[in-house]
């Protein structure tokens, strides 16, 4: 996998579109607490635009609205409310991918935060010497504040600490390279996103990237670190870490990796991680009607080449008699009823269910 730099002047558009509709922060704070039904109705009514085009902007808001929620999951402890007040600020990458440096930068320049949120936000993306406006900014008292770190400490607030002791003791002054800034900075599921990544000699960042892979559950933070990873270090993660790297490519906007990569590791999955493979694509993806990719062909395609052992093992697992309904060609997503459902009673809380069980695998 390398991450995808062509798109078409169709995918361009419909990517803008439905991210354009989602930064209407009135409709989007609306859409944030509806439920599936209503929300889906509202973004085909507001569209005045072909019905097959419709389809493709509601399947794209799916994924859209998950890249939000972990955006504001990551960034939790840095804003003082839960930061829907910020993401009509958002800026968006071509792949429908949230551009978190240039978010970042708005969100430090507006008047959307208070002025310690701006501080503590530019403390995780901005090198040492352009957070000295941000900090003036703020008023004695909260300078104070900080001056004296008279606050607890979470993961966020480590950076902040990291820089006042920095500029008490003329550290960077003394330093005018810009990955001195790096050397003892704390790596989060936010500053990763920085522009501090770049600054790292190659085997510290691949080091880097590897050990956050490791460690992490987050299937978004796996996506980044893989597609910053060189080829042969994609490789090596993918030979190592056969199901993790599989499960990021079940998500949005990896799918087309799937299949490659599959192929290359059939003789590396257990059964166990075949079956958990089937939980996200029929569980958490046809059974919870995602349409941003084509699941049905993939699950297909997905059985149709694995290897023997594999379909034998699966033939003892509960997936197994909902696979056999939704494997053959005249299945319908409109043929989804309670007995396709394996966790819970309703589609949603069984793909949540199902999401926590296959996040302990990894």
């Amino acid at each position: 996998m390398s991450k995808r730099t062509v798109y078409t002047l169709k995918e361009i558009t419909l990517v803008n579109v439905a991210t354009r509709m989602y930064n209407c922060f009135y409709r989007k704070k609306y859409i944030l607490h509806c439920d599936e039904r209503t929300k889906e109705q509202l973004i085909r009514e507001e569209l005045q635009i072909p019905m097959v085009l419709k389809d493709e902007i509601v399947a794209l808001m799916k994924p859209i609205e998950l890249e939000v929620h972990n955006w504001m999951r990551d960034h939790c402890g840095i804003f003082r409310t839960s930061g829907e007040e910020c993401l009509s600020d958002l800026h968006w990458n071509r792949d429908a991918t949230v551009n978190r440096i240039r978010t970042a930068d708005d969100l430090i320049r507006s008047q959307r935060l208070e002025s310690q949120e701006q501080f503590v936000l530019s403390c995780q993306y901005w090198f040492s010497r352009k957070i000295i406006p941000v900090f003036r900014k703020m008023n004695d008292e909260t300078k104070q504040h900080f001056l004296e770190e008279r606050f607890e400490v979470n993961k966020h607030l480590k950076n902040v600490v990291k820089w006042i002791r920095d500029q008490k003791t003329g550290y960077p002054r003394q330093c005018k390279l810009s990955h001195c800034w790096c050397t003892s900075f704390t790596w989060t599921d936010v500053s990763l996103h920085s522009r501090f990544l770049g600054c790292l000699h190659k085997d510290h960042r691949e080091c880097l990237l590897r050990q956050t892979f490791e460690n992490t559950r987050k299937i978004h933070i796996g996506r980044f670190c893989l597609s910053r990873m060189s080829a042969e270090k994609r490789e090596c993660v993918l030979a190592e870490f056969p199901l993790k790297v599989l499960s990021i490519y079940l998500f949005w906007p990896c799918q087309i990796f799937f299949m490659e990569a599959a192929r290359k590791v059939w003789s590396d999955l257990s059964g166990n991680d075949f079956e958990c493979l089937l939980h996200i694509m029929i569980c958490q993806k046809i059974v919870a009607l995602w349409t941003d990719f084509n699941y049905l062909k993939l699950l297909r395609q997905f059985w149709r080449e694995s290897p023997d052992h594999l379909r034998l093992y699966t033939e003892k697992c509960n997936i197994f008699k909902i696979l056999i309904k939704v494997i053959p060609l005249h299945f319908d997503l409109k043929d989804v009823n309670l007995t396709y459902l394996l966790h819970e009673g309703d589609i949603y809380r069984n793909a949540s269910v199902c999401k926590i069980k296959t996040d302990e695998l990894f």
